[in-house]
């Protein structure tokens, strides 16, 4: 898995995010340019730096966008309410002279996703951060549509 690095001030949770796909020419760049993937859980829980840190692979063979959404129901934890991510716009930034980015990996529910793939996903993402759910990926939730 790709490297990881942990920010425990950033928001009342862990933010992780992957430490080596900014100026990697392998990575298949996206509407950022380069990019990085980030996870926020409440807790100190391996999922989320596991499911990001592989997900970081796929990325140097097809670019990630925001607004898409990624079905991830067999990688989740027994009982999850959480069947897919939603890839979000978290941050741009410059890095060595190169526009790059940050994907917040969000878990949604299957009527989210649903909501998602019917075109409302502007609508999910606004319903994630009115609820307070969004940056975070709480396994065992009720869905927010």
């Amino acid at each position: 898995t790709a490297d990881i690095v942990y920010f425990h001030n950033h928001v009342d949770g862990i933010v992780s995010v992957t430490a080596e796909l900014i100026g990697n020419s392998d990575q298949v760049p996206n509407s950022m340019g380069n990019y990085e993937l980030a996870i926020c859980c409440r807790d100190d829980d391996d999922w989320g730096p596991n499911i990001v840190g592989q997900l970081a692979h796929y990325t140097l063979e097809t670019p990630l966008e925001p607004g898409q959404t990624m079905d991830i129901g067999p990688a989740t934890p027994d009982g999850s309410s959480i069947d897919a991510f939603l890839f979000c716009d978290y941050g741009r930034v410059r890095v060595r002279d190169q526009d790059a980015g940050i994907i917040m990996c969000v878990g949604i529910t299957s009527s989210e996703l649903a909501a998602c793939r019917s075109g409302d996903v502007e609508r999910v993402e606004s319903l994630l951060k009115s609820s307070c759910v969004f940056p975070f990926n709480d396994l065992q939730r009720k869905s927010v549509v």
